[in-house]
């Protein structure tokens, strides 16, 4: 992907200079609350994310059915906790919907005036105090759905990523831009890019379990499944960004999503697609560079 020096500085000086003052307005207009309550709504999502784990167990605990297949009472929930966290998806999407995601955009910014200008900086900056608090909201609420309904967060991203992933075929690297991605760079900072690899790992340790219960259930009959998911497995460890069996998802599996397509199709966000199975923290920071 080419670098452009003319974007790169109007959101590194143009835009960027204009929410530093912004900032600096903000922070004499109550600023220290909001940075406050920031926190402290991370803070919940985090107590509440241990409080999961404590009662349902760590994401690589999960030990699907020995043939894989998701029971239609599971997608219910699955799809229940995906509208209860439908609000603050949407307050993701808007926040990139409020800054320039690719070259052409910030080009056609970068020829404004100084007053739009600030104008504009003021938008993304108005953007960026929201999307804090609509990404501790989506944790919040993610983990509050869970523990009520019963689903640990390792079969929600079991579900999560063999239905998006697997069956609709989202890419794992999906993020803000759309189909304008391929001139978009989002760097999400040093913890999100460590959630890449966890949610790997615990696949991994995910799809071992369901091996260990088909041997222990002692099914001759998925004899050719256990194949597929130590080859799986294999797979997964020497790539992170792979698909799922990408080549072929298990019937079974496929056969209990089938009936779910439009509705998991309808609760999707690209843009929300690399917090999603995220956990709360307080620590890193996310920017967004236009190359």
């Amino acid at each position: 992907m080419a670098s452009s020096r003319s974007t790169q500085w109007l959101i590194g000086c143009g835009v960027g200079c204009a929410v530093l003052v912004v900032l600096v307005i903000l922070a004499g207009a109550g600023g220290v609350a909001w940075i406050r309550s920031t926190l402290v709504g991370f803070e919940q999502a985090e107590q509440s994310h241990a409080a999961l784990e404590e009662a349902l167990g760590e994401a690589a605990d999960y030990v699907p059915p020995p043939d894989g297949a998701i029971a239609p009472e599971r997608m219910e929930i699955f799809l229940t906790v995906r509208d209860e966290t439908g609000d603050a998806r949407r307050g993701v999407e808007a926040f990139f919907d409020s800054i320039p995601l690719t070259e052409e955009a910030a080009r056609e910014l970068e020829r404004e005036g100084v007053l739009k200008k600030i104008g504009a900086a003021l938008r993304i900056t108005r953007a960026a105090v929201g999307f804090a608090g609509d990404l501790g909201e989506l944790y919040a609420a993610r983990n509050a759905a869970l523990a009520r309904l019963g689903m640990g967060p390792g079969e929600y991203l079991y579900i999560y990523l063999l239905a998006y992933q697997s069956f609709l075929g989202h890419p794992p690297d999906d993020g803000p831009g759309g189909e304008s991605r391929e001139e978009v760079e989002v760097d999400l900072g040093r913890d999100m890019r460590r959630t890449r690899g966890r949610v790997r790992d615990d696949l991994v340790a995910i799809l071992g379990n369901q091996v260990e219960a088909i041997d222990a259930a002692g099914r001759a009959d998925l004899a050719e499944l256990r194949s597929a998911l130590l080859a799986e497995i294999e797979a997964l460890e020497r790539n992170r960004w792979r698909v799922p069996f990408a080549e072929d998802l298990p019937r079974s599996v496929r056969d209990s999503l089938e009936p779910y397509r439009e509705r998991l199709e309808a609760s999707y966000s690209a843009a929300a697609s690399p917090f999603e199975l995220g956990e709360p923290q307080r620590r890193g920071g996310l920017s967004v560079q236009v190359e």
